[in-house]
């Protein structure tokens, strides 16, 4: 899209493009907080079964398990928003070509 696009389109268009973006953003930054949860609740296995203590073991398996399908809807959602973020744009320079041909 070029600038004089970007200049001419829609507020509505604009709008949902910065929507996109900022949902996109946000979903990610969790996704990297939730990998961070990921990697303290691997360490704690490791140092369960490291002193062979099974309980503490299975706890830290589950919060692993947990953090990281966290890490995997959270990248999700934000390559969906992303994408929409992508698709808004195509249809906003879509309309400004039409409208320009006119």
């Amino acid at each position: 899209m070029s600038m004089s696009q970007i200049d001419t389109m829609t507020p509505g268009a604009a709008q949902a493009i910065t929507y996109h973006n900022q949902e996109a953003d946000s979903a990610h930054r969790q996704a990297v907080q939730a990998l961070d949860t990921y990697t303290r609740a691997m360490r704690q296995l490791q140092t369960a079964l490291a002193r062979g203590d099974g309980e503490a073991a299975e706890v830290a398996e589950a919060w692993a398990d947990a953090a990281w399908k966290n890490v995997q809807v959270l990248l999700q959602q934000g390559y969906q928003h992303r994408n929409s973020a992508a698709i808004a744009a195509g249809m906003a320079a879509e309309i400004e070509n039409d409208r320009r041909k006119a």
